[in-house]
């Protein structure tokens, strides 16, 4: 035989990182049948397909398209959806994360990372619970009347004072009582007893059709009919009366209101009316007996007002049990004395009690109780609305006196009521009745419910004021209402649906085929086309593009199918202006194409710059490498030995110009670098200019043609950055040199372009009559590594940076560069520059440097983690004639001079970048010693930090001098010698 397997309950995850969907389907798909969904839109799609076929749901929050936020504000407003669980999984961890899902609707809060064991029994107990309540719901129809149950009205209760709409409406409230059940079940057996409660709710139905019906205790009903007209429903009541004229087999009490406010109360006034009713039904039996038999007259008038006495004081309690009163008091109001009429043992246990009522005096007992059980903050304001006499003057003669309150039960915090009414005897005594009741659930869920509509409002009033034209459609009529329509829009389509007479399939056909853009029309014509409306039941929404003159606009239609309580459709179509939203999306898209092809071009560019540097990196490296072998080869010969020197000499000088170029250009790109500023003469700096240049032109064969350049610059004295000025006109002077012809020609021209109070601007023009520069290069010629020949780097000995450098320079000053050229004819290179007026009195003269003396003899503490930099400079140091003491860090360094006597070193040369402690560091820490040598001993860095920012630094940590490498050992024996010269002289 055939083995039955029990088909898995479905699990929904809705989760948008693959990795975390593949966890979750792991940890579950043991007990459970696992689909899953990238984002809330898709999970909504599956709903849609299997909604009824789903047990839980697991959703993350934060995804793309749908975030789990607007799912669960979607999900909890369906009614078939809203019966499934959803368990949020996220990694926002907070409490205000958690209160916010579980507001939406969240069935429980779980955190990342997973645990698997919590997540397995979590969703084992949401499921368990919601099919357990499914299983209750199922039980709610009284089995002998069809009717609803107790709960079951206690929950429409509270549904129609939570729901604006319902609260807002008119509805009738019938309270019946069946006559003498417990003589008919005493005399006549339970099976007489449930025919006729059988019969009694076959008459309420009968006369209350499409009303809601409820059985709420053995013998009593109640009927909420939502009927608007009042002449009506005293009808019915008036035919139920004469139903049961014959036999009053039921007490009735009724109230029609033409607005469900204050529900609570109304329904207390109903409930007593059928009280009255039941009264009058025994005031009938005692004088029929009368009638029948005049002996004992007495007896049976004073048994009828006893017993209209307790009906009356009945139907107050009895009210108060209808509301679920955990404990019920009397109170006399004439002496206060107070007295227990029940307890269920759930509000308060009898022991309790025993103690609460030692005493019997109202207000004694209601201070202790409130001294015991009231949270701090409640106490003085109920003691004060608790009083006897405030009771007197606030219980109204019918209906309740309420004072809400929160109760401390052991630490455990719940919201209760205290609630009074008031009965009467015919004598006028008077007997107050008091209930407390636990509305804790009720509270929160009002709470919780105000929170949930206010939000509903919210989403409602901000997406309707979005949409400028809302219109209703019925499918079956083909008619269409206009029930928004705001700005130019939205009047204009209602005022064309009104030409075709509201009728939807020709108007919106007519107005697809005026109004909207050819490349749409189709679209927009089918999508709301009442054949298309008709097949469909989904929401769906589509963008289309409007004609408006010879412009167009984006706007998008969204279509809603709404079914009304008797299964009729409607659909709503809302319209609204996303022309920004989808022209931005359009601006983007193009953002990104674009972005896309500056990222191709720029890795394209990083490619072709790394190739470029390891090309110009290598060739020397190589160059050096090969010349190293040839001297290992030839170890005896001297004058190969001096030659091959000689190259890897112009090599090495050729592979640190370009590390310097390299290094120099990326910290010109960095946008928050600045040239320094100092006050300078441009007379002085175009004379070492011209110097230098000519010198080099003349090497080359090169004539060099410049003017009388102090007669062009009227103020010479600036403010700006000298070095960088310097460094431009000699790149450009560098190039025309050296892609220049053979018996060529520069001439430089320089004048003043515009001047102000504060500012002045000069242009030079550099004119070669070099092999020239094709339109195509010019165009390029400012990116780094550019070169126009192949062969320039091997021809030229160029990197192919300098342009990149002259331009990066020339913007940094607010500077512009122009270039004219023509192959085979030369180049014009324009150069316009403004600058800052300085006083010429305020120029630094420069100090004449110390004569060059021989450092032999001095002690020089050498500080360098690099094994072989510092055998190089030790050696060249010793072959001076210097004393050389080495420190391999920092620390060394500042340990040995602080356990030398003073004066033991003449200078100290410090590395800046090693372990343990930094030159910087360790320069501060020297300056800072309590010694005689301390403050002036002269300290150099030697680094290869060589930026403008790395020389302040070391000038920052106390340093002299600042020496880059690779060290020329000539301007380090120079910078030794004037520090040390110094040093002596001031001491």
């Amino acid at each position: 035989m055939k083995e039955f397997k029990k088909e898995k309950r479905r699990i929904l995850v809705i989760e948008d990182n693959t990795l975390n969907r593949e966890m979750l389907k792991e940890i579950l798909s043991d007990e459970y049948d696992v689909i899953c969904a990238e984002n809330g839109r898709e999970g909504l799609d599956i709903l849609r397909k299997q909604a009824h076929g789903i047990s839980a749901i697991m959703l993350d929050i934060e995804m793309p398209v749908m975030n789990g936020y607007d799912f669960l504000k979607y999900v909890i407003n369906d009614t078939v959806y809203c019966k499934i669980p959803v368990i949020v999984e996220t990694v926002l961890d907070s409490v205000e994360e958690e209160e916010k899902c579980l507001e939406l609707g969240a069935a429980d809060f779980i955190t990342k990372p997973y645990n698997p064991k919590l997540i397995l029994m979590r969703v084992r107990n949401i499921i368990k619970l919601i099919e357990c309540d499914h299983i209750i719901s199922e039980l709610e129809v009284d089995a002998l009347t069809g009717f609803k149950n107790r709960k079951a009205y206690y929950e429409a209760i509270r549904e129609i004072e939570n729901d604006p709409v319902k609260s807002a409406g008119a509805l009738g409230i019938v309270f019946a009582d069946v006559n003498g059940l417990k003589r008919v079940n005493d005399m006549e057996g339970h099976e007489a007893g449930d025919r006729l409660l059988a019969d009694i709710a076959n008459t309420l139905a009968e006369v209350f059709v499409g009303a809601d019906k409820y059985r709420i205790g053995g013998d009593e009903f109640v009927i909420i009919d939502y009927e608007k007209d009042k002449h009506f429903f005293e009808q019915k009541i008036d035919e139920l009366r004469t139903k049961w004229q014959e036999r009053q087999s039921a007490a009735i009490g009724s109230i029609w209101l033409e607005h469900a406010q204050d529900l609570e109360e109304n329904i207390a006034i109903a409930d007593k009316e059928m009280y009255r009713d039941k009264s009058r039904y025994y005031e009938k039996k005692i004088h029929d007996r009368r009638q029948n038999n005049n002996s004992g007259v007495e007896e049976y008038i004073r048994q009828a007002e006893r017993l209209a006495r307790e009906i009356q004081e009945e139907s107050i309690i009895s009210g108060a049990l209808s509301k679920e009163y955990s404990s019920l008091f009397k109170i006399d109001a004439e002496t206060g004395k107070i007295s227990l009429y029940r307890t269920d043992g759930i509000g308060m246990s009898p022991q309790v009690l025993e103690k609460l009522l030692v005493e019997d005096e109202y207000e004694s007992v209601l201070m202790k109780y409130i001294d015991t059980f009231v949270v701090e903050e409640d106490r003085a304001r109920l003691r004060e609305l608790g009083r006897l006499n405030v009771l007197h003057e606030r219980v109204p003669e019918t209906g309740l006196y309420k004072m809400g309150y929160r109760r401390d039960m052991n630490g455990i915090i719940s919201y209760f009521e205290m609630n009074v009414a008031k009965t009467v005897d015919n004598a006028g005594k008077i007997t107050f009745i008091l209930g407390l009741r636990d509305v804790d659930e009720e509270m929160r869920r009002q709470l919780k419910q105000a929170k949930k509509i206010k939000i509903q409002q919210e989403i409602i009033e901000g997406l309707g004021a979005e949409y400028y034209s809302v219109l209703l459609v019925d499918p079956e009529t083909d008619r269409v209402t206009t029930f928004r329509a705001e700005e130019k829009e939205g009047v204009a389509i209602k005022e064309f649906f009104r030409r075709y007479g509201n009728c939807w399939s020709k108007g919106i056909y007519s107005y697809g085929c005026e109004m909207i853009a050819m490349s749409g029309r189709s679209e927009f014509c089918e999508k709301l086309s009442l054949d298309y409306i008709r097949a469909n039941d989904k929401d769906y929404s589509f963008s289309y593009e409007k004609l408006t003159g010879e412009d167009t606009i984006y706007l998008q239609a969204t279509v809603t199918y709404v079914r009304d309580k008797d299964g009729s459709l409607a659909v709503v179509i809302g319209t609204r202006n996303v022309d920004d939203l989808i022209k931005k999306e359009k601006r983007q898209e193009r953002m990104l194409q674009k972005a896309l092809e500056d990222a191709e071009a720029a890795n394209k560019a990083k490619t072709d710059f790394l190739s470029k540097m390891s090309h110009d990196i290598r060739t020397p490296l190589n160059g050096i490498m090969g010349l190293l072998e040839m001297d290992e080869r030839h170890p005896d010969d001297r004058e190969l030995i001096e030659e091959n020197r000689g190259k890897i000499k112009v090599e090495l000088k050729h592979l640190n110009s370009l590390l310097n170029d390299i290094l120099q250009l990326s910290k010109l790109e960095n946008s928050n670098s600045a040239l320094s500023e100092e006050m300078f003469n441009l007379n002085t700096l175009a004379e070492d200019i011209i110097t230098m240049v000519a010198v080099e032109a003349n090497e080359h064969g090169i004539e060099f043609h410049y003017g009388d350049y102090s007669q062009k610059f009227v103020v010479p004295v600036v403010w700006g950055s000298p070095v960088h000025l310097r460094q431009i006109f000699l790149n450009i002077f560098s190039n025309a040199i050296k892609y220049n012809k053979p018996g060529g020609s520069i001439s430089c021209v320089a004048q003043c372009e515009a001047m102000n109070d504060k500012t002045v601007t000069y242009t030079c023009t550099v004119k070669d009559t070099g092999i020239g520069m094709s339109k195509e290069f010019i165009e390029h010629i400012f990116e780094p590594f550019t070169q126009e020949r192949s062969d320039a780097r091997s021809t030229y000995q160029g990197t192919g940076l300098g342009m990149a450098i002259v331009k990066s320079l020339v913007d940094k000053m607010n500077g512009t560069i122009e270039i004219e050229s023509k192959v085979g004819q030369g180049t014009t290179f324009t150069v316009t520059i403004p600058f800052e007026i300085a006083e010429e009195s305020y120029v630094k003269k420069e100090e004449p440097e110390g004569n060059i003396v021989s450092i032999e003899g001095l002690n020089i503490l050498l500080v360098e983690d690099n094994e072989l930099n510092m055998e190089i400079a030790e050696v060249l140091l010793e072959d001076a004639g210097a004393v050389v003491t080495k420190a391999y860090d920092g620390k060394q360094a500042v340990d040995l001079f602080i356990h030398k006597p003073a004066g033991t070193f003449d200078v100290i040369l410090m590395d800046i970048m090693m372990p343990v402690m930094n030159g910087l560091d360790a320069a501060r820490r020297i300056r800072g010693l309590e010694r005689s040598d301390a403050g002036n001993i002269p300290i150099i860095a030697m680094t290869a930090n060589a930026f403008e920012e790395d020389r302040q630094a070391t000038k920052n940590a106390g340093m002299n001098a600042h020496m880059s490498k690779p060290l020329d050992s000539n301007a380090l024996l120079k910078a030794i010698s004037n520090c040390s010269q110094k040093y002596q002289n001031g001491r």
